[in-house]
Formats: C-alpha cells, structure tokens, sequence
C-alpha cells in the first residue's frame, strides 16, 4: 500500500491539504468570527454530484467554495492548470494522484 503524502492546497495554505490518495483534510485552527472557535480538523467526507464526482466544501476568511476533489489534489501535486482533469481508469471517485492527468478538451 502506498504511503500517504500531504500537501497543502494553493490558496488554502494552513488551512486545507490534499492527499496523493485522493482525500482531502482540514488542519486545526482558531476560527476568528463574532466568536473565536476551534476548527478540530480531520478527513473531509464531501459529496458526489449526480454524475459521480466527489466534491467538498472549504471555507476561508472571506468565501465558501465547493470543488471537485480531483482537481484539488492535482492543484496541490501538479499546480494550476485550465486543461481538464481526467481520470486514467474513468472512476470518476477515484482520485488518487496517480489516476489523475491534466487533459486537453476531447
């Protein structure tokens, strides 16, 4: 079984890391709004969206967002890109790193 490795998520420094297994994690934190609160941190479950994409929400100072899971994980292994996101096995949950690929529009 391969090793888990984490990373940060760009633009979620400190806050968000994605894993080469596929799976996406919140880091413990104080959470400043009308009242300070702890965030426990942890595995992120998410959803799948009707065609079977795994998405979660992450939240920071000033937004909510809710992103595919494949494309984190290639934002924090590979870095940006605005090609598409494919899945080598086509599962689309799968999103393990080496499952996922950058892709030209078909």
């Amino acid at each position: 079984m391969s090793m888990e490795i984490w990373k940060d998520i760009p633009g979620y420094e400190g806050l968000y890391k994605g894993s080469n297994l596929g799976r996406v994690k919140s880091i413990p934190r104080t959470v400043s709004k009308k009242i300070n609160h702890t965030a426990k941190g942890g595995i992120l479950r998410g959803s799948k969206n009707p065609k079977g994409y795994s998405f979660v929400k992450l939240y920071n100072d000033t937004s909510k967002r809710t992103l595919a899971v494949h494309r984190l994980v290639m934002l924090a292994f590979v870095g940006p890109s605005n090609l598409q996101v494919d899945h080598i096995n086509s599962i689309r949950d799968d999103n393990r790193l080496e499952n996922l690929e950058y892709v030209t529009n078909r």
